[in-house]
């Protein structure tokens, strides 16, 4: 399989099989997250696996999901990650962890897809409640959390919807978020007449 073909197999998957994640599987993509490169390679993110049901069902009873999210529990392993601020860096305003673990999370996600699991990167939670719950020094910040698994033949109904309300299987076209040289010229354009740049 390509890179490209890869890319178009992830998608955001919110109907999850009760079968359990081969370990092997589960640190293939940790791996991928692992490699992923960083500010200065400090490599600020870290990953909690919660794969222990009882563990599972009291993270999302007491952390403060909303109750229409709760397909989540279907789900065999929940992975929570987290950035260390003070291991990445800050530029132009900018905190660099967010992008560090971005990169980190998407690698993992990727490298899921390319096992067959299927994840959907989650921030709708209530970051105190997870770091209470989950005893999280307060110098990591929970950034995003998945669902992990396989997914399900038969899609939930939240599964459908929030694909038909968000548009999530669309993607703009390149035309769309191209510029050539300056803000708001063309570069689509420019190729189709040119032929080559």
């Amino acid at each position: 399989m390509s890179f490209l073909e890869l890319v178009k197999k992830r998608k955001s998957v919110r109907s999850f099989l009760t079968k359990p994640v081969e370990e092997d599987k589960l640190l293939y993509a940790l791996e991928c997250a692992r490699l992923s490169p960083s500010w200065q390679n400090k490599q600020c993110w870290r990953f909690i696996i919660i794969s222990d049901p009882e563990t599972k069902q009291q993270l999302i009873k007491k952390t403060g999901f909303n109750t229409n999210k709760l397909w989540i529990k279907n789900a065999p392993v929940i992975v929570i990650g987290l950035a260390k601020p003070v291991e990445s860096g800050k530029m132009n305003g900018m905190e660099y962890y967010l992008v560090d673990f971005g990169i980190a999370m998407e690698h993992f996600v990727l490298g899921a897809a390319d096992v067959g699991l299927g994840t959907c990167w989650l921030g709708w939670f209530n970051e105190e409640k997870v770091r209470r719950f989950l005893n999280i020094p307060e110098d990591y910040k929970v950034v995003a959390l998945t669902p992990l698994g396989y997914q399900a033949e038969k899609k939930n109904i939240i599964d459908v919807m929030s694909k038909k309300f968000a548009g999530s299987h669309k993607r703009k076209e390149l035309k769309n978020i191209l510029f050539s040289n300056y803000f708001g010229e063309d570069y689509v354009s420019k190729i189709d007449h040119a032929g080559s740049i």
